[in-house]
């Protein structure tokens, strides 16, 4: 009930354009991030992706709900030839925090996909594409 309260006002602020910071407190503006996005059936992520030169980091969390199963955070990293790797992260009735970094190749990690597995299901459900500003 909690979280449709939070998406509803969110909602209704973007309807009468009140923009809200996704980003997480102190971080840079320009810094690609998304505040929790759920995906209605077992759990939310929210995510700071970053880029070096090669390489991206990503840092955030996965979230649970008590219910059957569990949630994954999908991460796909794609450079300009295309899909390059996956990484998850999955959250058992918990938080859970994350923070890691994907090494990319020469040219390097242009792409982030995003999405949520809940995994009694299998259902998938796209969060974000993140690029490289």
């Amino acid at each position: 009930m909690r979280r449709s309260l939070t998406a509803l006002v969110f909602a209704f602020l973007s309807f009468i354009g009140i923009g809200l910071s996704a980003g997480v407190a102190g971080a840079d503006p320009l810094t690609p991030a998304f505040a929790e996005i759920c995906n209605g059936t077992s759990g939310c992520v929210t995510a700071d992706i970053s880029f070096s030169n090669r390489s991206a980091t990503v840092v955030g969390n996965v979230f649970d709900d008590r219910n059957a199963g569990s949630t994954t955070a999908v991460f796909d990293f794609y450079t300009a030839n295309g899909y390059y790797s996956t990484q998850t992260r999955t959250a058992t009735n918990e938080r859970k925090p994350f923070h890691f970094t994907e090494p990319g190749p020469v040219g390097g990690i242009n792409l982030v996909r995003v999405g949520l597995i809940a995994n009694a299901t299998g259902a998938y459900t796209f969060v974000a594409d993140v690029y490289k500003l």
